[in-house]
């Protein structure tokens, strides 16, 4: 049996006091034990009498009566009287507190407010018992205590009074009602859907929501009287708790695939109770889980940087769970409770709207709501259920309870709160648990539990101070030697009238200004600040004054409270920007010598302690004179110093320490000139050396290099050259198609011609399925440099009279011991996310490659795997960004989850000198480049492959030799369809084996580029002249990639090609549509790509010419890069060079096709086909 308290409160008490004295045969302990088993079946009040039925030892409850003395209209005039001329007083009982002044302050006038003895009742109970009062009696007492105690305005009422007699404000009425949930419906109007932007959801800074020293959930009352714990400080452990567990749970989570689909226009339907019901999420995977556990799972492990292929709805919900998330493990989230149906109720866990340092963030977020995310399911008469919305802010705040709720009760979490919960059997605290922690409203229906939701809200009551028409204003002014404190009410729906002055709403004398809400909120801020029970007690007619010590902690301590509360503050332009002293640097040139690496540069910079006074950099032996003896507010020209004692110690501390910073530290602080916040001081030569690292070179261009570069290339020539000049590591991270290679191809070019790799190589190391590309760009644009190919079975480690030599990452880890004695001139990784895994022996093995130089190429953009950067910065610029933990708790995590834009800036300065990425939308790029951008990207057949190849050569060249007319044209069609085919994949030619990438060059090249495509959140086109290699390519992008895409053949209905075109253009999801070139080549608009792949050439310029302009069109709004795709040293190379050799291409018209090829000699055709 949960045993209640009685008489909590000092009121209580005194009402329980008339039962003092009474020893009937242990009828008292008996009266309690009554109260505590449930035997009072029901209590009615009726103006001063209470009827209750109290269930004895008969079938029948026995009925019990009991009347207390209503005072005489002269004992309610005179104690109203009394009552407000004590406005004090008066704001204490509005807010259900009654202050032990109003005790002596009835005596005084005469009037016993408390019974003194159980005779100052009528008593009567049917009961057989002769005792008065008896056990019954009692327990109806000890019950009336408990409400009381939760509502002292029942010892009023019960003696006569009413809320207008006490305030004598004639039509006040104190409001106790709890907000009904249903009143925040409103109907659907779907017409009001409007398309919202996803980029605007992306600058959105989570990092503005930070753990405050005082968090809101402490702004509640200790010991609130609903029961007999303190239920605050429940709540705080709570607190605590989620905030611990889920920092440790994200911190140690890893990203995987979960089963719902990116393109869900995702809605969340909730019942008239605010309990979730149903989503319309994809139900057809085997995942055997709640829908709330899918979608919990889902926003756990989706990886952010594919956020640009979900919808809307998807990303917001995502930006709202980091957002909720945030909220959490800052302590920034309240409870507030709603009204649901007649005695129930549920705790709807919000944002903290009163901190205004993120009010920037929630209002984004409200202005990006989809009104079709959260939907009510509203049950109206004969159970028919009807939809139902909400404003925005609404809206919102649901789906903030949801994504709450459910991560508060996530893993491990749900157990640690049950323990919690369960550990006392206090008042009421099983229903009160089940109010503030189940998803479900509770039911409040007894008259022991019915006041327990008004008490709730009472003591809830101090988050909605800010929700009023009337707010508190608290003005500060400076005056000679301290401060004077005044208190106003500003009238919300006039921002920007002047606030009215507290003492006329004293003077008023009807209820124009809402007199009670204004004294229930100034009675509430007086728990904080008690200052203002002084201004409450004059009424506002004088201020109050205090001196700049005494200020001082009503600043630190006091008003970031009362500003937390939703009070208006009002602060002299002194204190508008206090000053707290920080740590900081004086950089200044060492002594040592300049080497030719980053580390050598960056010991040229030596550094003194400082002190950073707001704008104001002075020593320590100046700042410790200036602040001897002071504490507190301490005035410093024209604003104030705040010597916080703690922070204070602390600083003192740390320059005693005088904490040893490395030369990457100090370079860091050099280019971002702040030092944790603090500016920092930079002497002239300093500033040099950051200029020096800033700044670029203009260059000729090398002799030797064959082709014209645009302007935005030469300047990435010129910024490579510069840094390998002062020692830097490089990262050129333009986006694809902007001539990466080219950049790189032209720096190795000026090396030779310095002559400063005559002795030394420089190693180049690529994907293997790109090294071909590799030695047909050198021979493009650098025919000079010598090539060595470190690859295939018969490969040598020989490398003499070579300027450079290509090999791929699997060679550089299996034979490193071999790399690893060459001291390289330069080492250049291309596709540099492949060492994005410092932990695997790759990434290691090309770390321990000796060079002089490095250079890292990578199209993926920095921002979507930031983490994975630090292995590749460690691979350029060993040491510079710290550890990889520290790198992801400085900057991969502050900015991936909550795009912190201080980080974001502070890590855009540090890296600025390391990093170059131009990207195709940029204003200053896209005047270089031309609207379409072809690139030939070459494979290599594969052992099996090339096998194949030439024996179908061998087979059909005799066959061609013995034959003519339209047999031996028919001989060459067949040839020219099995290379091709063969060329592709050989499972096409042989129609048997595995589809496997490995056996076919060309496959795997394809899922490369597939790979590099998708990292950059962009659109493409497959085209294959064959329905068979489409069905091949499909099985393996959904093996590799994880991808179905949408495949359009001869096959295909009109209806389900409009169908495939209408999903491409219109969802971000479907990003990759495989194509025949005859289905797929003409009439189709496809604009949402800007990639188009031959995956096999036609042989034909204008056939291949029309099936790219499905993306190269009217309506394009992006740069279009063709990626043709090319068998080295097969036929495809070979036609393509005579194709693109040819100064006219009239006789190769979309009538002629290929049949030309049918034209060549025996000796021509021979030449064409032998595998090179």
């Amino acid at each position: 049996m949960q045993v209640n308290k009685f008489g909590l409160t000092w009121w209580g008490k005194e009402w329980l006091n008339s039962l003092s004295n009474i020893d009937y045969d242990n009828r008292l302990p008996r009266g309690r034990s009554y109260a505590n088993k449930g035997a009072v079946k029901s209590i009615e009040i009726k103006e001063n009498t209470i009827i209750a039925k109290v269930k004895g030892s008969r079938v029948t409850p026995y009925k019990v009566i009991v009347m207390i003395p209503m005072f005489n209209e002269k004992q309610k005039k005179d104690l109203s009287e009394a009552i407000q001329q004590n406005q004090h007083l008066l704001a204490k009982l509005l807010n259900k507190e009654l202050s032990p002044d109003i005790k002596d302050l009835a005596l005084s006038k005469g009037i016993k407010l408390f019974p003194t003895s159980w005779r100052d009742f009528e008593m009567n109970c049917n009961c057989p018992d002769w005792a008065v009062p008896c056990k019954h009696l009692a327990a109806v007492v000890y019950l009336i205590a408990n409400e009381i105690d939760k509502n002292p305005f029942l010892l009023l009422t019960l003696r006569g009074f009413d809320i207008e007699t006490l305030i004598g404000t004639k039509g006040a009425t104190l409001n106790l009602d709890i907000p009904k949930y249903e009143n925040l419906f409103i109907d659907v109007n779907k017409d009001i859907f409007t398309k919202k932007d996803i980029k605007a959801l992306d600058d959105i800074d989570l990092s503005l929501i930070k753990k405050k020293e005082t968090l809101p959930i402490e702004l509640l009352a200790e010991a609130p009287v609903f029961t007999n714990i303190d239920f605050k400080l429940i709540l705080e452990k709570i607190y605590s708790g989620i905030a611990r567990y889920l920092e440790k749970v994200y911190k140690e989570s890893s990203f995987i695939e979960y089963g719902i689909d990116y393109n869900t226009n995702l809605s969340l339907y909730f019942d008239n109770e605010g309990g979730f019901i149903y989503s319309n999420i994809n139900k057809s995977n085997n995942i055997s889980y709640t829908e709330t556990e899918k979608i919990m799972a889902w926003l756990y492990y989706i990886e952010p940087f594919k956020l640009p292929i979900c919808s809307y709805n998807l990303v917001y919900l995502y930006k709202v769970y980091l957002f909720c998330l945030r909220l959490l493990t800052t302590g920034n989230f309240i409870p507030q409770l709603w009204n649901t149906k007649e005695n129930r109720y549920f705790i709807r866990w919000i944002p903290s709207y009163l901190n205004e340092d993120f009010k920037e963030v929630i209002d984004k977020l409200i202005e990006a709501m989809p009104l079709d995310l959260v939907v009510f399911v509203k049950e109206e008469k004969k159970k028919k259920s009807v939809e139902k919305s909400a404003e925005s802010k609404e809206l919102f705040t649901h789906l903030c309870h949801y994504l709450m709720i459910n991560l508060i009760y996530s893993g491990r979490m749900e157990t640690k709160l049950s323990n919690i919960l369960h550990s006392t059997s206090a008042n009421n605290f099983k229903d009160l648990t089940e109010l503030f922690f189940s998803p479900k409203a509770v039911s409040f229906d007894k008259f022991s539990t019915k006041e327990i939701p008004i008490s709730v809200n009472q003591w809830l009551r101090v988050f909605e101070i800010s929700d009023r028409h009337y707010l508190p204003v608290i003005k500060v002014d400076e005056i000679n030697n301290g401060f004077e404190i005044s208190m106003m009410i500003q009238d919300k729906k006039e921002q920007m009238s002047l606030p009215i002055k507290l003492s006329a709403i004293f003077t008023s004398k009807n209820n124009k200004y809402n007199k009670i809400d204004i004294l229930q909120d100034i009675g509430v801020i007086s728990h904080y600040f008690p200052l203002i029970d002084k201004l409450i007690a004059n009424e506002g007619k004088k201020t109050e004054k205090v001196t700049i010590t005494e200020f001082s902690d009503i600043l630190l301590k006091i008003l970031p409270v009362v500003k937390m509360l939703g009070v208006r503050l009002i602060m002299p332009k002194s204190l508008k920007s206090l000053v707290y002293p920080k740590a900081s640097l004086q950089l200044k040139k060492s002594t040592k010598e300049k080497g030719k690496s980053i580390l050598a540069l960056t010991e040229l910079i030596n550094y003194d302690w400082q002190i950073a006074v707001g704008k104001n950099i002075v020593s320590k032996d100046e700042f410790l004179s200036l602040v001897k003896g002071l504490t507190g507010l301490v005035k410093f020209k024209d604003s104030y110093i705040m010597l916080d004692e703690a922070q204070m110690k602390l600083l003192y501390k740390n320059l005693e320490e005088e904490k040893q910073l490395n030369s990457f530290d100090l370079l860091q602080i050099g280019l971002s000139e702040e030092y944790k916040g603090a500016r920092v001081g930079i002497s002239k030569e300093v500033n040099d050396i950051i200029n020096q690292i800033r700044s670029t070179i203009k260059l000729p261009l090398p002799k030797g290099i064959t082709a014209n570069l645009r302007p935005y290339q030469i300047r990435g020539y010129e910024w490579l050259v510069k840094n390998i000049q002062i020692g830097l590591g490089s990262i050129i991270a333009d986006d694809m198609g902007l001539g990466k290679t080219l950049q790189v191809i032209t720096v190795i070019q000026y090396f030779k011609e310095q002559k400063m790799i005559n002795d030394k190589p420089v190693l180049v190391v690529a994907p293997t399925t790109l090294i071909t590309n590799w030695c047909n760009e050198f021979a493009k644009f650098a025919p000079k440099l010598k090539i060595a190919v470190y690859h295939g079975v018969k490969r040598i480690f020989d490398f003499k009279n070579t300027d450079i030599v290509i090999t791929s990452y699997g060679l550089i880890r299996n034979d490193i011991e071999e790399f690893a004695k060459i001291k390289w001139h330069t080492i250049i990784i291309d596709e540099a996310q492949n060492i994005k895994n410092n932990n695997t022996e790759q990434a290691k093995s090309v770390k321990k490659i000796r060079a002089e130089h490095r250079i890292a190429m990578s199209g993926t953009p920095v921002e979507n795997k930031l983490s994975e950067y630090w292995s590749i910065f460690d691979f350029t610029n060993k040491g510079y960004l710290g550890s990889a933990n520290s790198f992801n708790e400085e900057f991969a995590n502050p900015i991936s989850l909550n795009r912190d834009k201080a980080k974001i800036e502070m890590f855009r300065k540090i890296t600025a000198p390391f990093i170059i990425r131009r990207v195709k939308t940029d204003k200053t790029i896209i005047a270089d480049l031309p609207d379409k951008i072809t690139n030939n990207q070459y494979s290599n057949l594969t052992q099996q492959q090339a096998a194949l190849y030439k024996s179908v050569v061998d087979e059909t060249i005799k066959q061609i030799e013995n034959s003519e007319g339209i047999e031996r044209k028919g001989l060459v069609l067949k040839l020219m369809i099995a290379l091709k085919q063969i060329g592709n994949h050989p499972l096409q030619y042989l129609k048997k084996g595995k589809i496997d990438a490995e056996l076919s060059g060309k496959c795997a090249l394809l899922l490369e580029l597939i790979t590099n495509i998708l990292d950059c959140n962009e659109k493409m086109l497959i085209f294959t002249q064959y329905k068979e290699m489409g069905n091949i390519l499909t099985e393996l992008i959904q093996k590799h990639i994880g991808i179905n895409p949408l495949f359009l053949h001869g096959s295909i209905s009109r209806k389900q090609r409009d169908d495939m075109v209408e999903k491409f253009q219109n969802n971000n999801n479907e990003r990759i549509f495989i194509l025949s070139i005859k289905a797929g080549g003409t009439g189709l608009n496809l604009t949402s790509a800007s990639n188009v792949i031959h995956f096999d050439l036609w042989w034909n310029p204008a056939v291949e010419n029309q099936a790219t302009d499905r993306v190269y069109r009217i309506g394009q709004t992006k740069n279009v890069i063709v990626h043709r795709l090319i068998n080295k040293g097969t036929i495809e190379e070979k036609i393509d060079l005579m194709i693109q050799s040819k100064k006219s291409l009239a006789d190769l018209t979309v009538g002629v096709g290929e049949t030309w090829i049918g034209d060549l000699s025996n000796n021509e055709l021979r030449e064409l086909v032998t595998l090179k």
